[in-house]
């Protein structure tokens, strides 16, 4: 079963919202009751809510990939093997995940921008490929 700030809370003896603010690393919480809570967050092996933290935050620590033709054109190209690898390098020193999105043509690329935004699972958009007068360039930019 999964462990909660609350079990945490209990266990530590102090409120949910003194928890969340020593994950957060708030200044105003006492070295002692960080220390407290911490032990307890270590013996109870919690691990956060990634969705629910970013809610809280307002932020999903995803970012958007769109990537040009087909996937299998894409793997064959050593350029964009650097540029996955760099990427995901970089995303994970910033708490990063990656989410890909593979499009064929410029209307999918659109697509897959505009869904990726308007579904609020991504804090950025990175385009792998633009052109003259590029739609989701000027959907981004809106």
């Amino acid at each position: 079963m999964k462990i909660t700030i609350k079990e945490i809370a209990e266990d530590a003896g102090v409120s949910v919202s003194t928890v969340s603010r020593v994950i957060s690393n708030n200044p105003k919480i006492s070295e002692a009751t960080k220390l407290r809570v911490r032990e307890a967050i270590e013996r109870l092996n919690y691990k956060p809510n990634i969705m629910a933290r970013g809610l809280v935050k307002r932020k999903t620590g995803i970012l958007g990939i769109i990537m040009p033709k087909e996937t299998a054109t894409l793997f064959s190209s050593p350029f964009f093997i650097e540029v996955m690898q760099g990427i995901s390098l970089k995303g994970k020193e910033r708490d990063y995940y990656i989410m890909y999105d593979f499009c064929k043509n410029e209307k999918e690329e659109y697509e897959g921008t505009k869904k990726l935004v308007e579904s609020g699972l991504v804090d950025g958009i990175c385009l792998m490929s633009t052109r003259k007068n590029d739609k989701s360039i000027q959907y981004l930019k809106e």
